[in-house]
């Protein structure tokens, strides 16, 4: 019998916690998978998604809330 969707996911879930990162490939062989429930179980991890990461974005200054510096650039005079 067949590992329960749910069941399927746990796995997943720990293999991704333990691991970092799982190719498609070695969770079809490792849990037995066809293409249409491994898309399902991805679709529910939401795995072709990718990761999300906030950048660090520039400091500048808009004039508003930061005090603007006085030294001009070099080469500027």
């Amino acid at each position: 019998m067949a590992a329960s969707f749910y069941a399927q996911l746990d796995r997943i879930t720990e293999l991704l916690r333990t691991r970092g990162r799982v190719s498609y490939r070695a969770l079809k062989r490792e849990l037995g998978l066809d293409d249409a429930l491994l898309a399902d179980l991805a679709a529910e991890l939401d795995l072709g998604a990718a990761p999300r990461r906030r950048e660090p974005r520039a400091a500048c200054s808009n004039g508003r809330g930061r005090q603007q510096s006085r030294v001009a650039p070099s080469g500027v005079r």
